[in-house]
């Protein structure tokens, strides 16, 4: 625990700071120093936002989860426009070319679990919650199928 969530912050701060600066950087690639200065100040931010106010850390957490479910729902929405207008081409012969070798399969099913690691996060908050041997497992209910519902819509919006 002490090692896998530090790393997951550290990946997903230098992921969101190289997105951050593609538009700075349009036709090479970001300096090296700029994208993890950018990623220690977004965890250092967070950090005293979430120590300092409570309160706050939770209204970040809610807007920044808010913006990514509605981003996605653009997402599927301009897919399945694009569908509905006969593109979809990218159906046809989805599995060619694809591995079917134990390993590859294996990591990708690993990397699909980072999408799904919210659940794990639950069990952590247990004594915080109201009526929690309801409410944990009405949530981990409710909550998976609809990560799964977004994320594959998400998928077929893309293709």
């Amino acid at each position: 625990l002490l090692i896998i969530e530090p790393t997951s912050q550290a990946v997903i701060a230098i992921t969101f700071a190289n997105y951050m600066l593609q538009p700075v950087f349009p036709t090479c690639q970001s300096p090296y120093s700029a994208n993890r200065l950018i990623a220690a100040a977004c965890i250092c931010l967070l950090t005293f936002v979430n120590c300092a106010y409570v309160k706050w850390g939770t209204r970040v957490q809610d807007i920044f989860t808010y913006a990514k479910v509605l981003a996605l729902i653009a997402v599927i929405i301009a897919g399945l426009v694009k569908i509905c207008q006969g593109h979809s081409q990218h159906f046809e012969n989805s599995f060619e070319g694809s591995s079917y070798n134990p390993g590859d399969i294996a990591l990708a099913l690993y990397s699909a679990l980072f999408s799904y690691s919210g659940w794990d996060t639950l069990n952590f908050v247990t004594e915080e919650m109201k009526n929690a041997e309801r409410n944990l497992p009405l949530a981990i209910a409710i909550s998976m199928p609809i990560v799964t519902i977004i994320y594959l819509l998400t998928k077929i919006g893309r293709a």
